[in-house]
């Protein structure tokens, strides 16, 4: 049955990956299907050799092999098959002369398409002439059909197979860690750098599943966690070496994810130093605070020591606000450098929203309410849980209420919001003040970083409010932006993940 031939040919061409058997699949089918004296193929050589040849039918397709040079330039030059019905047609179009013996009484040459690119040809050969059109015309150009496909497959898996190796290639030979996954979260590419870092054979992992391959928590992470959280993050062998984390989706030509790539940078001997900085910052900090203590102090007594005028209690207000500065500009210094050293374990707690927002309230609404704001508290925080570390969290409102405070200083509300995503609970703090512009946006979150405000020059601060919001999202494996246009206001987020269940100990090691 030529169905059942012809569909066992089909499968046995799937399962192959090598051209020569994919092709005798289809000719030898073809020969069975239409009972000629032989069946050929000739496929162009990608390598720009001389053209690759195929053929089933015994002895006959050795003598018919001498007319396929002069078939393929027939193909090229036609629209479509070419049937020879006899010895006259053949050496007509061929070109051969009268007295030359042909190997096959009269053919059907078909041409190798796919996706519109000419492969080659294949053909088939009888032993007598054709006295009326062939009534297998469709069924032979049915395995023409799977021909040409094979063909196109073979060269597409032989390129795809080619870059594999090259990236493979460059991968062995670069000094940082890769690894390349699939949309089923399962390792395709995995240099040495990786494997010494993680303490995993490379050879073995690829194929298997990110949580099969790697013990490690934090890389489990990285390599699963949504591709926005996990850029930038920090992660620990267990050697104590310490990785910085570059991640990014793999997208076909019709924007459909196909895979992640993350690279892992050793920034072992980074962090040493950042450690050694940390530690200096806390000493002068320390040192600086006692100096710092005793002007204000000797400052805020000088009225008492007599009659000022109004030039010297001028004068006075200077140096205690210029001293109070330097000190919230210290504390900020000592709470970022908290925060980033990860010194401390995050103490991950469900956290009600609407008692801990109020209590927010009852502390800046004083304030506020003196300078013509009023802080609202959306009613969506009513039922709303945050999972976080509540000083972490109660530090970064604080800096993003005093951000608002400062900036939008009687322009009208300031609205505290709340709302739970499948994966996150995400925090919001809206002004009506001068906006930001969309340069500013960009660097808002970077250390000692302030925007441009002409309209509010008057404006102090020690730039770290907002990088401290953003360390201490990472460090939740959340994250923060901000949505702003000038003259109309801006509105701060921070998503924080769920972690109902998760331990502060893994949580900390996942943060840092």
């Amino acid at each position: 049955d030529n169905s059942t031939l012809l569909l066992q040919v089909s499968q046995d061409v799937l399962a192959t990956r090598d051209l020569d058997h994919g092709m005798a699949i289809i000719l030898e089918g073809l020969l069975k299907a239409t009972d000629a004296l032989g069946t050929r193929a000739v496929v162009f050589n990608p390598n720009g050799s001389k053209p690759l040849r195929f053929g089933a039918g015994d002895k006959a397709t050795g003598r018919m092999g001498t007319l396929d040079r002069r078939l393929l330039n027939l193909i090229r030059n036609s629209n479509g098959d070419v049937i020879l019905r006899s010895p006259e047609r053949i050496r007509t179009q061929l070109e051969l002369p009268a007295d030359r013996e042909l190997p096959v009484k009269s053919l059907i040459a078909f041409p190798l398409y796919s996706v519109g690119r000419l492969h080659g040809l294949c053909w088939v050969g009888y032993s007598a002439e054709m006295t009326h059109e062939p009534s297998k015309l469709d069924l032979m150009r049915s395995y023409v059909t799977r021909a040409a496909a094979l063909v196109a497959n073979m060269r597409l898996f032989a390129l795809a197979e080619g870059g594999y190796r090259r990236l493979a290639a460059v991968l062995r030979s670069t000094q940082e860690a890769v690894v390349v996954t699939d949309p089923t979260e399962r390792i395709v590419l995995a240099n040495p750098a990786l494997g010494a870092a993680f303490g995993v054979n490379v050879d073995e992992i690829i194929g298997r599943t990110i949580t099969d391959a790697f013990q490690n928590p934090a890389l489990q992470y990285i390599l699963t966690g949504p591709i926005e959280n996990v850029r930038g993050r920090e992660i620990t062998n267990a050697a104590s070496e310490t990785f910085y984390s570059t991640a990014a989706v793999v997208e076909a030509k019709d924007g459909k994810i196909v895979g992640r790539v993350v690279v892992l940078h050793d920034i072992t001997r980074m962090k040493q130093l950042e450690e050694m900085k940390s530690s200096f910052v806390r000493n002068v900090s320390h040192d600086l605070r006692n100096p710092l203590t005793y002007m204000h102090t000797y400052a805020s007594m000088l009225p008492q020591l007599g009659q000022l005028n109004e030039k010297q209690l001028e004068y006075v207000d200077n140096i205690i606000n210029g001293v109070q500065r330097m000190h919230d500009t210290i504390g900020a210094v000592l709470d970022l450098n908290r925060i980033e050293s990860a010194a401390d374990e995050l103490e991950i707690e469900p956290i009600e929203a609407q008692p801990f927002f109020e209590s927010l309230l009852f502390e800046y609404q004083p304030a506020a309410r003196s300078q013509g704001n009023e802080i609202v508290l959306a009613d969506s925080a009513e039922n709303a849980t945050i999972y976080a570390d509540r000083w972490s969290l109660r530090l970064a409102l604080n800096n993003l209420l005093a951000n608002a405070l400062k900036y939008a200083a009687g322009t009208g509300e300031i609205t505290i919001g709340v709302r739970e995503s499948a994966d996150s609970t995400i925090i919001s703090v809206s002004d009506n003040g001068n906006g930001i512009s969309k340069a500013d946006q960009l660097r808002l979150f970077e250390k000692y970083y302030r925007a441009s405000e002409p309209a509010v020059p008057s404006v102090e601060g020690s730039g770290l409010g907002l990088a401290i919001v953003k360390s201490i999202a990472q460090r939740h494996n959340g994250r923060v932006w901000v949505r702003s246009e000038l003259g109309k206001g801006s509105t701060f987020y921070m998503a924080l993940p769920k972690q109902k269940g998760v331990a502060t100990k893994k949580l900390a090691a996942v943060a840092h």
